[in-house]
């Protein structure tokens, strides 16, 4: 407790970064900085959530750097559901089957951000099986549930999220 005091007292009014956020995390400080500098943080994070969109590489960085602030276990309660659905889409990916590439791969998807989202869902404080299930009901999420191929790899993430090992 005294190291997250000692940290927001040099930080000041000036908004946590993600050296802070890395470093409070691994200390177990994070916990305890203030419910709004925590939200302003994560708002930032979910800032570059939107920005990478469907690239790749922006997908990879943005889900890494979730992962190693403590994704879920410090999120405010109301990110959540828009963190989730970014993680769920990008998990489940595109239809393959085309381009050159396509020919083996019946599903395009980040292969730098899939491990790291699997980890998140694996070592999750909390069970996201049935906030994920509910995403069936997105139109998004159902139109793309509708191929066989991504619809394996939804509910392998349902899967691996009714197994959390916390």
């Amino acid at each position: 407790i005294q190291i997250a005091k000692d940290i927001e007292k040099k930080l000041g009014r000036q908004a946590i970064d993600l050296k802070i956020a890395k470093i409070s995390h691994a200390i177990g400080a994070t916990a305890y900085f203030k419910k709004v500098k925590i939200k302003d943080y994560y708002n930032s994070i979910l800032q570059t959530f939107r920005s990478a969109g469907t690239e790749w590489s922006k997908q990879g960085t943005a889900v890494l750097t979730f992962h190693d602030i403590g994704h879920f276990s410090y999120c405010p309660p109301d990110l959540i559901p828009e963190f989730l659905r970014f993680l769920v889409l990008w998990y489940i990916g595109e239809p393959g089957g085309y381009g050159t590439w396509g020919h083996n791969r019946a599903v395009f998807y980040s292969d730098s951000a899939a491990p790291i989202i699997m980890r998140i869902f694996k070592y999750a404080e909390q069970k996201f099986e049935d906030k994920i299930e509910s995403l069936r009901e997105d139109s998004y999420i159902s139109n793309k549930i509708s191929n066989r191929h991504i619809l394996s790899r939804f509910e392998n993430l349902i899967d691996i999220a009714s197994k959390v090992q916390s």
